[in-house]
């Protein structure tokens, strides 16, 4: 489900989804919903944070693992992956669709990255995780929205 950043706390206060996606270009939006995303899950008892970056040396493994560990510190864990590119590869795509079909209630993932068009949206791996949680793009504002986003700030 989409949801725009400036109705992302309400959203959350109704629902903290086990799937966060996090996308687009403008840094100041996506930085502001991570926190807002970090917040809400440590206030709901996700206290301890792994981040994995899927770079050209990632292993996939490690995500898997962090799926299947059990913390012990922590009863849930929020594992958030950036994807700089938003394209995780055939084998990361692989992977984030079967984390998509095994939701786990203690384990929030925040998935993010820079600006991605409609080819990755149309994913399967995308629509997975879309359809069990939800889709934050990050515009650049322009117009009225610019305005109206600086009186926010």
């Amino acid at each position: 489900m989409q949801v725009y950043p400036n109705r992302l706390v309400s959203q959350l206060k109704q629902q903290l989804p086990l799937y966060v996606l996090i996308f687009g270009e403008e840094p100041q939006q996506k930085l502001d919903a991570l926190d807002k995303v970090r917040q809400s899950a440590n206030t709901q008892g996700f206290t301890e944070r792994l981040s994995f970056v899927a770079d050209k040396q990632f292993q996939w493994q490690s995500l898997i693992d962090a799926f299947q560990t059990m913390s012990l510190f922590a009863q849930q864990q929020l594992i958030e992956l950036e994807i700089p590119t938003g394209k995780p590869g055939a084998e990361g795509a692989k992977v984030l669709l079967e984390a998509s079909k095994k939701p786990n209630p203690d384990i929030l993932l925040v998935v993010h990255g820079g600006k991605i068009g409609k080819d990755v949206q149309k994913t399967k791996w995308f629509k997975s995780l879309d359809k069990e949680g939800i889709y934050i793009p990050c515009y650049v504002p322009e117009g009225n929205r610019l305005s109206q986003w600086m009186s926010e700030q």
